[in-house]
């Protein structure tokens, strides 16, 4: 056995896989957030401007909302997909930003899973997660679609209620023409 260490050591593969267990290990060990922060910012690193900087409150946002998900039935997952929506309309998501989030959220699972994470159980997660992520993308796109509706019926009220207003004091001035010609 000692021979066999001493090869290892020699070859660099022991020191290789040390820091590797201690990067795995570093990492089941850090926050749940955090990783997923990591994560989400190497698909999207377009969105790191966007990232809330207060670690407690992302923390405490990805713990509710992947605690949610994972307990919830169809009909909550709706309600949740619809709330997050309006939350993140500001930030105008592509369908990669969804895509990014999909695969961060099961990179990090893949992580905390560790050892346990075999094919079937990630396969299983990826699911889950593929669906939810479908549903907020869908959720986003069709709030999204109502809120343009409505700016452009509010565009189009103003503009309507602009010429009215114009036809009104264009009106308002041939009745002054009419009383200087009595």
């Amino acid at each position: 056995i000692d021979e066999y260490n001493m090869r290892m050591e020699r070859t660099g593969l022991m020191s290789s896989i040390r820091s590797t267990m201690k990067a795995e290990k570093l990492d089941q060990t850090r926050p749940f957030h955090e990783v997923f922060e990591e994560q989400f910012m190497r698909f999207c690193p377009d969105l790191e401007d966007k990232f809330p900087t207060d670690f407690a409150l992302i923390g405490k946002m990805i713990r509710a909302f992947v605690t949610q998900a994972i307990h919830a039935d169809e009909k909550k997952i709706k309600v949740l997909s619809k709330k997050f929506a309006k939350t993140h309309l500001r930030h105008k998501l592509t369908q990669s930003h969804f895509e990014g989030f999909e695969e961060a959220l099961i990179c990090t699972l893949k992580n905390r899973l560790g050892r346990f994470g075999t094919l079937d159980l990630v396969k299983i997660w990826r699911e889950c997660v593929r669906r939810l992520v479908s549903q907020m993308h869908k959720q986003y796109k069709k709030i999204r679609k109502q809120l343009h509706h409505l700016k452009t019926l509010a565009k189009n009220t103003r503009r309507r209620s602009v010429v009215k207003k114009k036809k009104g004091s264009d009106d308002d001035s041939d009745d002054d023409d009419d009383d200087d010609d009595d």
